[in-house]
């Protein structure tokens, strides 16, 4: 879910940061650089672990800041293909769920990867499950259990920051067309998977038994 990368980059920083101790400014400036941001093929960058290395600041004429050379190491959010997640439910709409999960906002279950049979009640804007006589809800806000499929980046997005909230009045498939810098895909048709708390009732009748 987590992995570790050591990056090298040239940062900038301006004339009131050049003080005898400028650990705390490069900090700074990589956490505004990278902090909440997507890197290509990587992963959404969470945070900075460690500054491994500091330059000499370099000037060049006509610019009143300083160029620092800097290696630093970045923890940073990318889920493994097969690995299960606990996310809650953001948005519905008939092309599928979208689900939130702690440092990313865009992991998508397409409807084709619900539990069959789904359905997808347009008057509550909700997908639900036809289990026996019962139709599960999959309510917003509730937890679920997914696994992921895939990981796809959009190498094209000027914006590799975290996604805004998902505006209630547009679809999924209109949001599809902004094409974030990262997005998940993932399932719930398995046993096991789908509201976090289909299986616990299940636990709970067994034990009745």
């Amino acid at each position: 879910m987590f992995i570790e990368i050591d990056i090298r980059d040239v940062i900038r920083l301006p004339a009131p940061c050049i003080v005898p101790d400028i650990v705390p400014s490069v900090h700074m400036a990589l956490q505004e650089k990278y902090a909440n941001k997507v890197l290509r093929d990587q992963g959404l960058c969470i945070c900075i672990r460690n500054i491994l290395y500091i330059g000499e600041p370099l000037l060049f004429p006509g610019d009143g800041g300083v160029h620092v050379r800097i290696e630093c190491s970045l923890i940073l959010f990318r889920p493994f293909v097969h690995e299960l997640l606990i996310g809650s439910i953001r948005h519905s709409d008939s092309s599928g769920i979208l689900v939130s999960f702690h440092f990313s906002e865009d992991i998508f279950l397409p409807k084709d990867y619900l539990p069959e049979p789904s359905v997808f009640d347009e008057e509550e804007k909700l997908w639900y499950w036809k289990y026996l006589d019962n139709n599960m809800y999959m309510d917003v806000g509730e937890e679920i259990r997914l696994r992921v499929l895939s990981i796809e980046y959009n190498n094209e997005s000027k914006d590799r920051g975290v996604p805004p909230p998902v505006d209630a009045n547009k679809s999924i498939k209109l949001m599809a067309d902004l094409r974030p810098s990262m997005r998940v895909f993932g399932t719930i048709a398995e046993d096991g998977l789908g509201l976090v708390n289909w299986w616990q009732q299940t636990s709970a009748a067994d034990d009745d038994v």
